[in-house]
């Protein structure tokens, strides 16, 4: 098994039997594609991170012709990551596709995917991971992490993305699991791993933002491109036959509760009455 980038190997683990990512960690998952893509850039000295900005250094190479989706927009003018990650996760859709795809297509050229048709409606393009490439793949991170072996600066990045977009436990058993917590925090503290680790904390913070804007329906994190939404003022209002009523908001609904106005006559002849 020919392996040639972070970007590729995550795709092949987290994308599922459906040809997409799991739906509760879709937003993770998507922000994972994207950073492995960065570091694959970084790794290559295509880009350069300086003044918190992502610059481009040089061409392209034609191992990483996969990339040329994210290449392209980088390319553009510098960003920073959190711009990066904001325009490819709030919003960018069409962007996140296009990585996707290019990613997808280099794979089934490999033969590690195949083609099929998915999405809700069944009518998308999707590229769906071979199972015996999924579990070789597997058994090698299996194998690098477990043994206590020297694990590279990319397969280092490659395990704290997926351990930090919840792709990563379903593939160790419980038995394994305590191990492999204590050797992922070994490699994050590793000086020599530094730079990844960097890069894949602020990934992770920002995996966790892009989930609060979407599901706060863009009034989330600030920074993040989600715009903080004004909720509308209770007013009161009158209606028919001398009812106001005072709206009170709820989650997508509102409720009105009826305020009856005293009758005049009911009035007299309460005071009558005394």
């Amino acid at each position: 098994m020919i392996r040639k980038s972070i970007a590729q190997d995550f795709f092949l683990l987290a994308v599922g039997e459906n040809g997409g990512m799991a739906p509760l960690r879709r937003e993770v998952s998507n922000a994972g594609l994207v950073a492995a893509g960065v570091l694959d850039l970084e790794a290559a000295g295509v880009i350069a991170s300086e003044k918190k900005k992502v610059t481009v250094l040089k061409p392209l190479p034609a191992e990483l012709s996969h990339l040329e989706p994210l290449y392209h927009y980088l390319s553009e003018k510098p960003r920073s990551f959190t711009r990066l990650m904001s325009d490819y996760l709030v919003g960018g859709s069409a962007r996140m596709k296009a990585v996707y795809e290019s990613v997808g297509k280099s794979l089934l050229a490999d033969g590690a995917v195949t083609e099929g048709m998915g999405g809700f409606f069944g009518n998308k393009q999707v590229y769906i991971p071979d199972r015996a490439r999924k579990a070789e793949l597997v058994g090698k991170l299996k194998e690098t992490l477990l043994e206590g072996g020297a694990v590279s600066a990319l397969d280092t990045g490659l395990l704290l993305l997926l351990k930090e977009s919840k792709n990563l436990g379903q593939y160790f058993s419980k038995f394994e699991d305590g191990e492999r917590k204590a050797r992922l925090k070994e490699l994050r503290k590793n000086p020599r791993n530094e730079k990844v680790a960097a890069t894949v904390k602020e990934a992770e913070d920002l995996m966790k933002a892009a989930a609060a804007c979407r599901a706060t329906g863009g009034n989330g994190p600030a920074g993040f491109g989600c715009r903080r939404k004004e909720a509308p003022k209770a007013s009161l209002k009158e209606g028919a036959f001398g009812v106001r009523s005072y709206p009170i908001r709820a989650a997508k609904s509102t409720l009105r509760v009826p305020h009856i106005r005293p009758d005049p006559f009911d009035q007299l002849v309460g005071v009558l009455l005394v």
